[in-house]
């Protein structure tokens, strides 16, 4: 049994089965036992996967956001609730997984597309 097999033993309490298989896959160390940044970082997925079809909204200069900006400002915010924290501490938290953005312009776009990435992928493992 070799490590990304433990890694997936470790299944989510959050994130449906498939999914949680896909982000394990995606994202080496998804599950990471004992740290608290990948406890959040499961549940920001579940809820920027729950929301879904949100329309977009305009920032504080009234720009108007993308559909996937505007899902994970509403999933920062769902997350910060449901654990009693505030956004801003969820969000240093989880972007301090990521060393540096890569080739995409910010850490939080790095996010993004992990998760389009991880959700893209098991929406397809369902349908095959």
């Amino acid at each position: 049994m070799g490590l990304r097999d433990l890694i997936k033993q470790r299944r989510s309490r959050v994130l449906p089965e498939e999914v949680g298989d896909v982000a394990a896959d995606v994202i080496p160390g998804f599950f990471i036992e004992g740290q608290v940044a990948p406890k959040y970082r499961e549940h920001l997925l579940e809820s920027y996967r729950k929301r879904d079809g949100n329309p977009p909204r305009r920032d504080d200069n009234g720009h108007l956001r993308s559909i996937d900006e505007t899902r994970m400002d509403r999933a920062w915010n769902d997350v910060a609730e449901a654990m009693d924290r505030s956004e801003g501490d969820i969000r240093a938290c989880v972007l301090n997984i990521y060393e540096d953005a890569g080739e995409y312009e910010t850490k939080p776009a790095r996010l993004r597309h992990d998760f389009n990435e991880i959700l893209n992928r098991a929406t397809t493992e369902i349908e095959d």
